[in-house]
């Protein structure tokens, strides 16, 4: 059994797909996205159902080609976008029987009962190395400066500038959602070698 790591799927959310440039798009929604100037104009382009659509498959065919049934896979948050029925839909589709979800700001309607639990902050240990979990990125947690290792979305791979700017580069810390790790989850071995040439200290 091996455990993995993943948030910002945003299933069935047309606008990050617009917001993040994910890369999904047609060359006539690409041209429309380049010809806008704020936010404002970019959230009234449509997508199409077929952009829609292939951003949830590569998302979902990416989990399931790597996550057996028996695994488990925590979920930093953003699950997806919709009613409960359509959010059940996409948590059906997905093979592995453990996910654990942890609550992020998109993931009001998602139904609980469809995953494994769901918390706002959660702390797990793999191998004695403590992982602190939760949606949104901190700037110290539990046993920070002892080893442990904190997991977090919402960011999409998007705090390289704050990281640099206050010389955070050897925290134990990692976005793990899909926006910085080709659309798939990350294991913890993976997670394990990032994290080597960290310090301990923030």
């Amino acid at each position: 059994m091996e455990t993995y790591f993943i948030a910002d799927t945003h299933l069935g959310h047309k606008n990050i797909i617009k917001y993040q440039f994910r890369p999904f798009m047609s060359v006539n929604e690409i041209e429309k996205l380049g010809m806008a100037r704020d936010k404002n104009e970019i959230r009234v382009i449509n997508l199409s159902e077929e952009t829609i659509q292939k951003h949830d498959n590569t998302i979902i065919d990416n989990i399931n080609a790597v996550i057996q049934e028996n695994d488990v896979l925590y979920h930093l948050g953003d699950f997806g976008f919709g009613k409960e029925s359509d959010l059940a839909t996409y948590r059906s589709r997905i093979n592995c029987q453990n996910i654990f979800l942890i609550i992020g700001n998109h993931d009001k309607y998602v139904p609980k009962s469809c995953f494994s639990w769901v918390k706002n902050l959660y702390s797990l240990y793999i191998k004695n190395i403590t992982i602190v979990l939760c949606h949104y990125p901190l700037l110290s947690w539990d046993k920070s400066h002892h080893g442990s290792y904190h997991l977090h979305g919402h960011c999409h791979g998007g705090l390289n500038n704050f990281i640099m700017e206050h010389n955070l580069q050897n925290q134990r810390r990692l976005d793990v959602g899909v926006d910085s790790h080709e659309f798939k989850p990350w294991s913890f071995a993976e997670i394990e070698k990032y994290m080597k040439n960290k310090s301990l200290l923030n």
